[in-house]
């Protein structure tokens, strides 16, 4: 039993992650360009403009995205889709 348990409890670490992240960056994205943490890509990386516009719409695509089909993937992944 304990096992699932920890199973369950890693299923559920990246959908919460990308809870978390998707809300911070709705919110506000990191203050300086750095290399370190963020949404980094050559493009996002051009200006502080792309930056926080790159930021705000990886946020709100997680945000959505986790809410959708995060649900849905852990059921499949868990076992509980098993007919």
């Amino acid at each position: 039993m304990g096992f699932w348990i920890f199973m369950l409890i890693m299923d559920l670490l990246i959908p919460f992650t990308m809870i978390g992240f998707g809300k911070m960056f709705l919110k506000k994205a990191p203050d300086q360009i750095n290399y370190v943490f963020g949404y980094r890509t050559s493009m996002s990386m051009k200006n502080q403009d792309t930056w926080v516009f790159a930021h705000h719409y990886c946020g709100k695509i997680w945000y959505i995205w986790t809410y959708s089909f995060g649900g849905i993937f852990n059921c499949v992944t868990s076992g509980y889709g098993k007919v």
